[in-house]
């Protein structure tokens, strides 16, 4: 009997992808705020990983980011194929008439990775805890070491550099001697990723 929790299609918004790769071919300065949001792993879709991967190195190689580049990056990776071909690209840069969207569009990309994240973690969890092959310490050992980022920062924010700075003295990370998980309001949080350059 199928498990109606496991063989579930993981949340994906395919129009939101589209949307991030027609609006950065539609306007290529939107690139960066792009990037400061998503990674590639961050796309459900295979192609759309491939394409932004592309577009990410064109924008490192300091070349324009344009159709014509893009196919012949593609065609180069021998990737053309895998995400559609040279119809695909142009659907992508007619699906959004601007570029205005590409960062809206790219958090509900972020959004939707970090719920498929957390599924999948959810899932092990689960896993483990039904099989019972290890203790139930084990087992809640393990949710803490399961639930990963789902995207790293630029720069590692050390616990120094937390300490040093004063908006962060009431957080009881700073004020407690010893470390365990602890909820991070969403204002220091943001904080932390700044730091990070994330």
């Amino acid at each position: 009997m199928s498990d109606p929790l496991t063989d579930r299609l993981p949340p994906q918004n395919r129009d939101a992808e589209r949307g991030v790769l027609g609006g950065i071919l539609r306007d290529p300065d939107t690139l960066p705020t792009v990037q400061q949001i998503i990674v590639a792993d961050n796309f459900y879709f295979d192609a759309h990983q491939k394409i932004y991967t592309a577009l990410c190195d064109l924008s490192n190689e300091s070349q324009p980011l344009d159709l014509v580049l893009l196919y012949d990056k593609l065609r180069k990776n021998k990737q053309l194929e895998d995400v559609g071909g040279k119809e695909y690209l142009v659907e992508l840069w007619e699906a959004v008439p601007t570029g205005a969207n590409a960062e809206y569009h790219a958090k509900l990309v972020r959004d939707t990775a970090m719920v498929r994240g957390l599924i999948h973690a959810s899932n092990e969890i689960l896993r483990d805890a039904y099989d019972r092959t290890q203790s139930a310490d084990e087992t809640g050992k393990r949710v803490v070491v399961t639930v990963k980022p789902v995207r790293k920062l630029k720069t590692p924010v050390t616990l120094v550099a937390i300490k040093a700075d004063k908006a962060f003295a009431t957080w009881d990370l700073v004020r407690v001697a010893r470390l365990s998980v602890m909820p991070v309001p969403e204002a220091l949080w943001a904080k932390v990723e700044k730091m990070g350059n994330g």
